[in-house]
């Protein structure tokens, strides 16, 4: 066993188009902020935390278990929470719900740490957005969520790095027993 440890968290990726539209619109309306690498653009499911390396295999098995059901993910508000600027959704899509509420509850059921504050589903655009600048109308946006992965932080940018994926099952809209 080493001592090796990582940072990981589970995430729903965005797509190409929407990260480029982000993006332009975060540089344009924020320069005196930092806007996320579009790379690094995603809406977290479980925050995990410092793991040590050797919990990959466990963590890789129990998300290729979870199926994720395939649903739109739409976008539409900022927020400013302390010093992000964050996009929202109007109202959650309960598949979303569902999903990351089970997937909590499967990380709990191994004995795996993660952050268990009450979810709210959002896209981070801005760090350190400065006290003066008014959260603007950002581009709506939406997109038919097809995968998601264990994500990694690392030092550079982008800074997170995809370490597994898993695709969104098609007509699969609960998670009761087959």
């Amino acid at each position: 066993m080493t001592n090796d440890r990582l940072r990981l968290f589970f995430a729903l990726p965005c797509p190409e188009p929407v990260t480029e539209a982000l993006s332009a619109w975060c540089t344009a309306n924020f320069p005196s902020g930092r806007p996320l690498h579009p790379a690094d653009l995603h809406v977290t499911l479980a925050f995990l935390g410092n793991q040590p390396v050797e919990s990959l295999p466990a963590l890789t098995t129990l998300a290729a278990a979870l199926p994720l059901p395939a649903f739109e993910l739409e976008l539409a508000r900022t927020e400013r929470w302390s010093d992000l600027l964050v996009l929202v959704t109007r109202q959650a899509p309960p598949a979303l719900l569902e999903f990351q509420a089970e997937l909590s509850n499967r990380l709990q059921a191994a004995g795996i740490a993660h952050e268990q504050r009450p979810y709210r589903p959002h896209l981070t655009l801005v760090r350190r957005l400065d006290e003066t600048a008014a959260p603007a109308s950002a581009p709506h946006v939406s997109w038919q969520v097809s995968e998601w992965g264990l994500y990694q932080s690392i030092e550079r940018q982008p800074r997170y790095q995809r370490l597994a994926h898993w695709p969104a099952v098609s007509g699969r809209n609960s998670f009761s027993p087959d």
